[in-house]
């Protein structure tokens, strides 16, 4: 990845700075949830990042971006609401988010699987961790959710490998998709586990860093390095 992002046109580059800034604001007013707006706050910084994949759309692959972030920022709306009925409705907009990221990546797998040792070894530790959490997750979770939260744990664990496995310049993508399941970790622990004060403090930032490094990514291949 470029040292910049100059490689955004000048309307781009306010749309993310507005982004990063309601982003910010969402983290700092988190000890305040529900204030009015707050699901809006938290609803526009993923938005913002949809509307520069639309802008930005050039190929399936744009347009394949810009609905994964929709999806996501549903689920963030979904969850922002923080109603026990509308949990499993945020799940299944979050693995929709998933699935599209995976069908993002999966257009720059490697074809001949030459990968890096690395690269493989981030992949096992995705699989280890993934693992672990749901040993740890699942025999406290009350029963109607484990099927929802497996085929999650699945979907996010799919999404986490194949974007360490895809091949680009920049290593942008593969550090978002294992920060997203870092900070789905720690709002999991939080939910099911052992509530802590600061989860929201610490969960947040990496989701919104993982959101914005594979949207930054993506557009980067498609604008410097194809373009």
């Amino acid at each position: 990845m470029a040292s910049t992002i100059n490689w955004l046109g000048r309307v781009d580059r306010i749309l993310l700075a507005i982004s990063l800034v309601t982003s910010t604001a969402y983290w700092a007013l988190h000890a305040l949830r529900p204030y009015p707006g707050s699901v809006l706050l938290k609803w526009i910084p993923i938005a913002i990042l949809a509307l520069l994949g639309l802008m930005n759309i050039e190929s399936a692959q744009g347009l394949l971006l810009a609905l994964a972030l929709l999806a996501h920022s549903a689920g963030d709306v979904l969850l922002g609401m923080e109603k026990r009925e509308l949990f499993v409705p945020a799940i299944v907009a979050f693995l929709i988010g998933h699935v599209l990221y995976i069908l993002v990546f999966r257009m720059d797998l490697p074809q001949e699987w030459h990968v890096s040792a690395a690269r493989w070894v981030l992949v096992v530790g995705v699989l280890v961790y993934a693992a672990g959490m749901s040993v740890v997750l699942l025999p406290r979770m009350p029963g109607h959710l484990i099927v929802p939260v497996i085929v999650y744990i699945i979907a996010i664990t799919a999404m986490a490998i194949t974007g360490v496995l895809a091949e680009y310049r920049t290593q942008w993508i593969a550090l978002g998709a294992i920060c997203y399941v870092i900070s789905d970790s720690i709002i999991a622990i939080n939910l099911f586990v052992h509530p802590f004060a600061w989860s929201g403090y610490v969960s947040w930032p990496l989701y919104y860093i993982a959101q914005a490094f594979i949207t930054l990514g993506i557009l980067y291949e498609m604008i410097v390095t194809r373009g």
